[in-house]
């Protein structure tokens, strides 16, 4: 069993939002929504994630660059956009899904989520990463 299948069990077993496996061992878990979880994980690991693998319910673009920024080197998600395949496939990020979907909404469901509406034109995972950083300081009010 790979790192990967690891963290789909793990995912699936525990009903976690997120878990990421390094080397066989489970370094990060989480059942906060959003993607606050892998944020953390970033915050708290930094090069350490490099090489691990990360599963996850949701995973849109914003998530699969943050993927890309961290190293990360295969991905599982429950539902997937087209966007984050997209740039998966770019960064040479081995990944599985369960369904693929047009685009992921926020929380409500009434409109995109405002962390895929701000990477929607970015191509680069540093890029992204500032621009997530931004958004996360903002959305707390400490703009």
């Amino acid at each position: 069993m790979d790192d990967l299948e690891i963290a789909k069990n793990v995912l699936h077993k525990e009903n976690l939002t997120l878990c990421i496996v390094k080397e066989m061992k489970v370094i990060f878990k989480s059942r906060d929504k959003g993607i606050y979880p892998f944020m953390d994980a970033l915050e708290n690991f930094r090069e350490g994630l490099k090489g691990a693998a990360a599963a996850d319910r949701v995973v849109g673009k914003a998530l699969a660059l943050l993927f890309g920024y961290a190293g990360i080197d295969a991905a599982y998600a429950q539902t997937l956009s087209l966007a984050a395949k997209s740039t998966l496939e770019k960064y040479g990020i081995r990944f599985e899904y369960d369904k693929i979907v047009d685009k992921i909404l926020n929380a409500e469901g009434a409109d995109m989520c405002p962390f895929e509406r701000a990477v929607s034109t970015i191509s680069n995972p540093t890029e992204a990463y500032l621009k997530i950083m931004w958004l996360l300081r903002y959305l707390r009010g400490y703009s």
